[in-house]
């Protein structure tokens, strides 16, 4: 538990959880007014993009902390 508390502390760790964050109200969003019919298909795509930029930032403050796990093991 300890090791977990570290890691929350790490600004990568949160940055990682902001971005998963992100991409969820996106989604959410996204979802809602594709349901309601009230978005247009340019803006899906922007939204999407969106999605897929914040994913890779996500993905890359993953690798990070995962590498720093591995070091410090």
């Amino acid at each position: 538990m300890a090791k977990l508390t570290h890691l929350e502390q790490n600004p990568s760790y949160q940055l990682l959880a902001n971005r998963i964050e992100q991409v969820s109200c996106l989604l959410i969003s996204l979802q809602s007014s594709v349901e309601s019919e009230t978005i247009p298909l340019p803006t899906i795509a922007t939204s999407i993009e969106g999605c897929q930029a914040l994913l890779s930032q996500a993905a890359e403050q993953f690798n990070h902390l995962n590498q720093l796990g591995v070091s410090h093991a």
